[in-house]
């Protein structure tokens, strides 16, 4: 009787094509990681970004809608033709009527006629919104007046 040799691999062959395969799954499923991580914090970023957007563009329409603006603390009211409508500004979010705005606001600053104001009338604000720990956004919205506005007022009065 003769043997037949059968063409096979050896079993240090076979281990050494699994220990490489297993580096190459460990360095794919390492740059998934890695990859998803950068998608998470672009995505936070974006997100942050829109609500920064979304928020200038809110305050431009109360400044500008506004008949008058006023300030005691955090709280800003807006008196409109319509309405009043409150905002406040906490450390963690600005809050809208009933609307909150997850945003970290690092400082905030209001003017009347260039001048810091704290309380009273104002026709400025500034506000630093922190994006990152190292980006920090500012927003600076005022009521323009112009001497048709004036006039209009003094002559209703």
């Amino acid at each position: 009787m003769f043997r037949t040799k059968l063409k096979a691999y050896t079993l240090p062959e076979v281990i050494v094509v699994l220990v490489i395969s297993a580096i190459v799954v460990g360095i794919g499923f390492s740059a998934l990681r890695l990859v998803h991580h950068h998608i998470s914090v672009y995505r936070t970023y974006e997100k942050t970004k829109l609500q920064i957007l979304s928020t200038e563009t809110k305050l431009n329409l109360l400044f500008h809608q506004s008949e008058q603006l006023r300030i005691d603390g955090q709280q800003l009211t807006f008196f409109t033709h319509q309405d009043t409508i409150s905002l406040e500004i906490f450390d963690k979010h600005i809050s809208i009527d009933a609307d909150s705005i997850p945003l970290k606001v690092k400082s905030f600053t209001s003017f009347f006629k260039g001048e810091p104001a704290e309380n009273g009338v104002l026709d400025a604000l500034e506000l630093s919104i922190e994006v990152d720990k190292n980006i920090v956004k500012p927003i600076f919205v005022y009521k323009r007046t112009d001497t048709k506005q004036k006039a209009w007022k003094w002559e209703s009065r």
